[in-house]
């Protein structure tokens, strides 16, 4: 009995819960329901839960009312001065390697990870945070200056690779998690992974601090569109 009491008031009491009541309360949508809410982005044969708790209510007030929340609800030390966009544009498809089939789809078509990678099917922070881009932009604009100061000369301009591995292969990305590109960019040469290799250890010699270190990771996670987005 005290297993099962257990594990209802564990279903009961989800994690995301919180984060949705906080957002109902702040905005008090009509009819609000407190559940998982999903989308299925175009073409992209998967769901994503991101909106259960950014924006609940996407499906009724749709992209353009969408973008206007979004930053409002981000911890106020990861908001971006510029207003979040309310659909993807050409522009941004090139600039910013995003996949073409979102070109002009507002964001309650395409969901949140095209942009900013997570777990979209995790129902826990912890889970749908994991690999998370908080600003594309930031990381495409400030980590494409670091990139092409210190890691073009071995990876190639475009990250097609060279004396070092190419960082623009989708699919050999996709087997490597965060802890391992942060291992790599601060330890490069001293880590088991990298041994002997001529990686520098960018983080280990202080030439980058961790928020760089960690800058240089979201920059390789740009290059890594999940699979089932990548078709072009």
């Amino acid at each position: 009995m005290a297993v099962l009491a257990l594990v209802f008031y564990l279903d009961y009491n989800r994690e995301w819960k919180p984060y949705e009541l906080a957002y109902y309360n702040q905005f008090h949508p009509t009819s609000a329901v407190v559940e998982v809410k999903q989308l299925n982005p175009k073409n992209a044969q998967q769901f994503e839960r991101c909106i259960t708790c950014h924006v609940p209510d996407i499906a009724v007030i749709g992209g353009k009312v969408a973008a206007q929340r979004i930053p409002l609800i981000m911890p106020p030390d990861q908001r971006s001065a510029v207003a979040h966009p309310d659909r993807i544009t050409p522009e941004m498809v090139k600039v910013y390697g995003l996949p073409s089939q979102y070109a002009n789809q507002p964001i309650d078509v395409t969901g949140c990870m095209v942009c900013h990678n997570g777990q979209g099917l995790a129902t826990d922070v912890a889970g749908a945070h994991q690999n998370l881009i908080v600003n594309l932009f930031d990381v495409v604009d400030r980590g494409g200056v670091i990139f092409k100061n210190s890691c073009a000369v071995c990876h190639g301009p475009n990250g097609e690779g060279g004396i070092g591995p190419p960082l623009n292969d989708q699919h050999r990305l996709g087997f490597f998690n965060d802890d391992y590109y942060y291992d790599c960019v601060y330890y490069g040469h001293l880590s088991e992974h990298h041994l002997n290799s001529v990686m520098p250890a960018w983080g280990a010699s202080h030439t980058f601090t961790n928020d760089k270190v960690s800058l240089m990771v979201h920059w390789v996670r740009h290059y890594q569109q999940p699979l089932t987005f990548t078709g072009q």
